[in-house]
């Protein structure tokens, strides 16, 4: 699976981490998670100082939104094209 992000960058994901919980200060638990990733051009032989990390990710009506909601970034899940067999 590819990823993108509304403020240019994406690629590879290798893990996703989570759930984690955040307090806020009205008391409310917020579940939200980590997208770990790779960029493209790296996947298959990369290291793990190659590694991004989009966090506090929540899902919101089927968009990967940021937890804070003064935070607009938007991540977009992309099909990739299968490698060969």
């Amino acid at each position: 699976m590819a990823v993108r992000t509304s403020y240019g960058t994406g690629g590879i994901v290798i893990a996703v981490k989570g759930p984690a919980i955040h307090i806020a200060q009205d008391g409310n638990e917020y579940p939200h998670f980590t997208i770990v990733y790779v960029p493209a051009d790296l996947c298959g032989r990369h290291s793990k100082l190659d590694h991004n990390w989009i966090n506090e990710c929540v899902v919101v009506d089927g968009r990967i939104l940021k937890l804070r909601e003064a935070n607009s970034d938007e991540v977009f899940v992309e099909a990739m094209a299968p490698g060969p067999s």
